[in-house]
């Protein structure tokens, strides 16, 4: 069974339950999974999925982006210094008192290694591997 999310704006109830079973489920496999991995050295791998909108009447989904950030071992590669980084200062108002924020650069990302930030169009859109 397929859902409308047009029709689930209209039912924020509904919407909440999804959500909190989706991450039910992840948080289910993982938990189950921790056993497992007692006591075994893994490597850390961060992905990031940025969901691309165009505005016309009602928001609609335009392209999808996805980003792997480098693991901390690669530090001297991806942020040598301060200005070189993959990082940019994020939105943050600190007159709201809210802490400093950093935010990852798709483009400074992608300027040091093309491989790591892919874009899927939607269809038409023909999606290829970019190295």
């Amino acid at each position: 069974m397929l859902l409308n999310p047009k029709e689930l704006r209209q039912n924020p109830d509904r919407l909440e339950e999804i959500e909190k079973v989706s991450l039910r489920l992840v948080t289910q496999a993982i938990y189950d999974y921790r056993i497992t991995a007692m006591g075994e050295a893994y490597l850390t791998t961060t992905l990031f999925v940025k969901y691309n909108y165009e505005e016309q009447d009602e928001k609609s989904l335009g392209s999808i982006t996805i980003a792997s950030v480098p693991n901390g071992m690669l530090q001297d590669r991806y942020n040598p210094t301060a200005q070189d980084t993959i990082w940019i200062a994020g939105r943050n108002a600190p007159t709201l008192g809210e802490e400093f924020r950093v935010r990852l650069s798709f483009h400074r990302l992608k300027e040091k290694a093309n491989w790591r930030v892919q874009n899927i169009p939607l269809p038409p859109g023909e999606f290829s591997w970019e190295n």
